[in-house]
């Protein structure tokens, strides 16, 4: 028996070893966050499509010149994930991102560490998550309310703003303590 090194090359050197990898795996493609999105920072999850069983990589470029940035260094790795059989990944950044705009992309390695050429660059913008909804305590659903002005109570999140409607046009806005 041979044993074949990365070079294709026998131990006697005739090149006649075992078949190995030596095409890298395709660009990964981010499906999530879709390019030109919104997303909730605290449900942040990239997911995608890549070669199965090999490793993505997720980088960050915001403030880059260019995605990806030809400058090393302005792009840093938020999070990696190994991707399933079916060729899906889907992971969590390492940190929450704050509200802001970002630009992300994905490198994939697979098992023999040959590395893709990097995926498309994906621009989403993070926003703060929708606060609970309020809750109407009075009037009660379907009351027949005389008194003028009509007396409004209920509660919601500190520090939210409430816009009230009456038959879809905005009649009183408030805020909650």
């Amino acid at each position: 028996p041979t044993v074949a090194n990365s070079l294709q090359q026998d131990t006697d050197g005739s090149g006649e070893g075992d078949a190995c990898d030596v095409t890298p795996p395709a660009a990964p493609v981010i499906t999530v966050p879709a390019d030109g999105s919104h997303v909730a920072g605290d449900e942040l999850v990239v997911r995608g499509m890549s070669e199965p069983g090999s490793l993505v990589a997720i980088f960050e470029c915001s403030g880059a010149s260019g995605c990806p940035s030809p400058s090393p260094g302005d792009c840093q790795q938020v999070a990696h994930a190994l991707t399933r059989v079916d060729g899906a990944f889907g992971v969590p950044p390492y940190a929450p991102f704050e509200p802001g705009a970002y630009t992300i992309y994905a490198v994939a390695t697979d098992g023999a560490l040959l590395e893709s050429a990097p995926s498309a660059c994906n621009e989403f913008t993070v926003g703060l998550a929708a606060p609970d909804a309020p809750h109407l305590v009075r009037p009660m659903d379907g009351e027949i309310v005389s008194a003028l002005p009509v007396p409004v109570e209920g509660y919601g999140p500190p520090a939210t703003r409430i816009l009230l409607k009456d038959a879809g046009a905005d009649f009183v806005e408030v805020t909650t303590d």
